[in-house]
């Protein structure tokens, strides 16, 4: 949700140089019905960091790193960018992060109570069974913050999938693809080995082969 690192970079970010994929992605906006919102360079040559992504709750803003963008030709920017747009206009980020908040603030607010109860301001007293009394539902927590950020990772992949289906109206499957294989192994660290929220690459291309093809998009490209 925040991070130091990514705010500092952001400050430090340029706009972008082409005139050209701007009119590109507000011409996206416009037909989706979206706010525009400007996309930022962010410095990535230093740690040979090639990304694009989308930041913000409330105020969500577009990034990619000037090193991905050195590399990728304007039709593949714009498709990488309209993935972002993707989850934008799905609000990804809420509904990915949602389940974990709702978690720990839970847990928040037992460890106020809890901290209230044993000063003396109230009394709490938990039952669980017939002759069982626990002082609280905590051992509940640490299990449920796992079940929340597994959801969240399910959650995750499959807004993967809806955000390279809504760059797929606007980009061709082939410029969308590439771009991706970019991104993937222009990185110092490829991004299949730091793991996280992505799908495996090939898993995520042939998705993207098998609705191009469905869709009619497939014959664009080619």
């Amino acid at each position: 949700m925040w991070s130091p690192k990514i705010t500092e970079a952001r400050k430090r970010s340029t706009a972008f140089p082409s005139g050209t994929v701007i009119e590109r992605l507000n011409e996206i906006t416009d037909e989706e019905g979206m706010k525009r919102i400007e996309p930022r360079l962010i410095d990535g040559k230093r740690f040979k960091v090639a990304n694009a992504y989308c930041v913000g709750l409330f105020r969500p803003k577009m990034c990619m790193t000037d090193y991905l963008y050195e590399n990728l030709s304007e039709n593949e920017i714009v498709a990488m960018l309209a993935h972002e747009m993707g989850h934008l206009k799905y609000r990804h980020i809420l509904k990915k992060t949602l389940p974990l908040i709702i978690v720990f603030t839970v847990a928040s607010i037992i460890s106020i109570l809890l901290g209230l109860d044993f000063a003396g301001y109230i009394h709490i007293h938990f039952t669980w069974a017939e002759g069982v009394s626990l002082p609280s539902p905590i051992p509940l927590v640490a299990p449920l913050a796992i079940v929340a950020a597994l959801l969240g990772s399910i959650r995750a992949k499959k807004g993967e999938t809806a955000a390279d289906r809504f760059a797929l109206k606007y980009s061709s499957y082939e410029d969308l693809a590439i771009g991706l294989i970019k991104a993937q192994y222009l990185n110092h660290v490829p991004i299949n080995y730091i793991g996280g929220s992505h799908p495996a690459l090939i898993t995520r291309i042939g998705k993207m082969k098998k609705f191009a093809e469905e869709s009619g998009s497939w014959k664009k490209a080619l």
